[in-house]
């Protein structure tokens, strides 16, 4: 009976780190989504920053102006963090990738 119980101990444990293996690249797939709509909306805001500072003065520098910049490089974390949670992903994606392929 003791085996039996080792056994059933071993297959929770399993199901366990598949269950949280799974939410994991859940999350990790809701972040790359949600920081995609991220950069989709700062980049808008820059275009129409710029846009309203090109029509005021054309003459302008724009990227001397202190919300372009911090839209700039609000986009730069963002793009970091995507780059970084799509390179995880990859990184969960690939050993099974190869796990299943067939043998030659």
């Amino acid at each position: 009976m003791q085996h039996i119980g080792d056994l059933f101990v071993f297959r929770m444990e399993k199901w366990s780190r598949h269950t949280w293996s799974s939410a994991a690249g859940i999350r990790l797939t809701y972040n790359i989504q949600s920081l995609r709509r991220k950069r989709k909306e700062i980049i808008k805001k820059i275009g129409d920053r710029v846009a309203a500072i090109r029509k005021g003065d054309p003459e302008s520098n724009v990227t001397a102006e202190p919300i372009v910049k911090s839209l700039f490089a609000e986009l730069d974390r963002v793009e970091y963090e995507l780059g970084a949670s799509m390179k995880a992903r990859q990184d969960r994606i690939e050993p099974l990738r190869v796990a299943h392929e067939l043998p030659r």
